[in-house]
């Protein structure tokens, strides 16, 4: 009989930095729970508190939430105009076909540099606030980034067998399987945690989630608050921990994946 392949799942929490409660709720699911690795924000204002109290944490990987949704551009509005509204900010899009790929390369690489000049060190791995990767004209420029900084990425629809091809062949790692976040409306609790992990089978799994302590400077920014409350409450769940236990599941970053 074939050898049953080991379970191994990087659970990663996004928009670390977003506001004080989210980096603290993303810390604790870390130190009691069960996340792995965190993907930082770098165009809003980073509190050196919370940048300081990540890089204690040896195990955590710390990736990097590339964002031209939210807040404005690192780089000056005029030499980024198709990404952003006639104030100078970013807007909530769905449709990247008219953006423009090179601004786009731009602002991407502008704030992978200004994550090693906040953490001291290339980021574990790259994805996108709101998913936005999932676009191909988005995945287009990652890919790029990609290659050109050695970084892997989360998976997106745009990642097929092709693109897997081309990314062994760079010798760059990804993981096999993206388990995606719930809707904000329900968000993770301990029932539907422990029936994704129930469902995993061999290979590594990517499990996106968005624990916080949700503060006010969250609720007037995000409509998604309050049930990412009950997602720390479910990453930290003695319960849960028992079945990754039990399960024989290795919990990793991509700061391992990478070797």
């Amino acid at each position: 009989m074939p050898e049953k392949r080991k379970i191994q799942l990087i659970v990663n929490a996004d928009d670390f930095n977003l506001t004080p409660g989210v980096s603290e709720g993303i810390l604790e699911a870390h130190d009691r729970g069960m996340v792995t690795s965190t993907t930082a924000l770098v165009n809003v204002p980073f509190r050196s508190e919370a940048i300081r109290e990540a890089r204690k944490r040896k195990r955590l990987g710390v990736g990097l939430h590339l964002n031209v949704t939210l807040g404005k551009p690192l780089l000056p509005p005029e030499e980024v105009p198709s990404l952003t509204d006639g104030k100078g900010a970013f807007g909530k899009r769905k449709d990247f076909s008219g953006v423009s790929r090179v601004e786009l390369l731009l602002e991407f690489e502008r704030q992978i540099e200004r994550f090693s000049e906040i953490f001291g060190q290339a980021p574990s791995h790259l994805d996108t606030h709101h998913q936005i990767h999932d676009d191909p004209a988005v995945f287009e420029v990652m890919r790029f980034l990609a290659f050109r900084h050695r970084l892997p990425v989360r998976l997106s629809r745009c990642f097929g067998k092709a693109e897997k091809e081309r990314f062994g062949a760079q010798k760059i790692p990804f993981a096999d399987f993206l388990v995606p976040d719930l809707d904000p409306a329900r968000a993770w609790t301990e029932r539907p945690l422990e029936r994704a992990l129930g469902k995993m089978t061999g290979g590594i799994y990517e499990l996106m989630c968005h624990p916080a302590r949700c503060d006010a400077r969250l609720k007037r920014i995000s409509s998604f608050n309050l049930p990412r409350e009950s997602e720390l409450r479910a990453l930290c769940s003695r319960e849960v921990l028992k079945r990754i236990e039990k399960r024989n599941i290795q919990l990793m970053s991509y700061k391992s994946l990478k070797g």
